[in-house]
């Protein structure tokens, strides 16, 4: 399935939104990126009732589980140790680039 932005409508389209990684350097650029990733998907999830998701820093044991269980629910099991990982429905993007470029989009959108 590709997921095109433009098609999504926000006032009636159920979307969910995940986006794991793992990051324990507080100064590190890529855990600033991540804690920034982890704010857009918290604001599209708290503005927008039809999102549902959250963001999860995969080195707390209890959201690495939460990780595999969803892969296994959503068909990714392939992918257990890609990160940073954002998945929105279906679909998965993988590195903070592509992450970026999609939550800024949706972002924009909603």
């Amino acid at each position: 399935m590709v997921f095109q932005l433009s098609s999504l409508d926000q006032s009636n389209t159920e979307m969910e939104i995940y986006f794991f990684y793992m990051e324990i350097c507080h100064g590190c650029d890529s855990f600033i990126i991540a804690e920034e990733f982890s704010e857009i998907v918290g604001k599209l999830t708290r503005n927008n009732n039809a999102i549902i998701g959250e963001s999860l820093n995969i080195i707390n044991e209890d959201n690495s589980r939460q990780k595999k269980d969803l892969l296994k629910i959503k068909k990714l099991s392939h992918l257990p140790y890609v990160l940073p990982l954002l998945i929105i429905d279906e679909s998965y993007f993988v590195g903070y680039e592509e992450i970026g470029e999609k939550l800024f989009e949706l972002e924009r959108i909603y």
